[in-house]
Parts: structure tokens; sequence; C-alpha cells
């Protein structure tokens, strides 16, 4: 059972969070599940990153993305990322949505959509990162 100062320390602990990961501007959600059972969160980020990082030579852009690992039950990652592009934003990037789930696809299940589709960051935040232990990273790269 949750005490008062858990439940406090909690909610000062998501909005922290919040607070850091919305001073970075990211403009959408992106999910990848594989196909081939990924059993290392850092490898669910890094191929994660690899099917982001393809905006940048394809637009012209940069990326940046906050990126999650997340364990499924059997023991399994899948990863679900903030992504921004600069200096033109990614929504406003000719079918960049389509772009990345075609990417994507090639591992598994992909998803990509507008920030506002789950909530902006407070909803990331609720529903991946406070709901375990979960491994993350900053991943960046500048315009080519």
């Amino acid at each position: 059972m949750y005490h008062v100062e858990d439940l406090s320390f909690s909610q000062e602990l998501r909005q922290a969070w919040i607070d850091w990961l919305s001073q970075f501007g990211f403009q959408a959600f992106y999910t990848q599940t594989f196909a081939e059972p990924i059993k290392h969160p850092r490898l669910a980020m890094y191929r994660s990153w690899r099917v982001l990082r393809t905006l940048a030579p394809r637009y012209g852009v940069g990326v940046k993305a906050f990126i999650v690992a997340e364990e499924h039950a059997l023991g399994t990652y899948h990863a679900h990322a903030l992504v921004s592009t600069f200096p033109t934003h990614v929504l406003k990037l000719r079918d960049s949505l389509k772009w990345v789930w075609l990417v994507g696809s090639e591992y598994g299940l992909c998803r990509f959509e507008s920030i506002r589709a789950i909530g902006g960051v407070s909803g990331y935040v609720s529903k991946y990162l406070t709901k375990r232990v979960c491994d993350y990273d900053i991943f960046s790269i500048d315009p080519p």
C-alpha cells in the first residue's frame, strides 16, 4: 500500500519528467515493436534510433529523440520515443509519417504520429516512464 509520502514523491517525479521533457519541443510519438524478440533494452533503443535517424538524410533535417525501452511481460523489449526534427517540424515534412512507418515496418510493428495523439509529453510520462523502471536515452543527429 502507498503512503501519502510515496504518492507525493511519485507526483513530484512525474512532474519533474514532464517539465524536463517539455523543454525540448517534441513533435511526434513513435512506438516500435519488433518481430524478432529483442532481449536487451539498449538494442531496442538503438534499432529504434536507426529508424528515426533516416529522417535526416531523406529530408535534410536534424533529428532529436528521447527513446525508452519497455519490457514486455515475456522479457523482450519494445521502444517508445518522443521525436522532433529541426529546423522543419516533422509533421511538415512531406510523407514523414508514412516514411517512418515504412522503415519501421522492416523491424515489426511501428506507430508514428503527432504527439498530441497521446496527450503530449504529459501522456508519454504517465504511460511509459512512470509505469516501472525502464532504460532510456537521448539521441540526436544534426542536419546533413
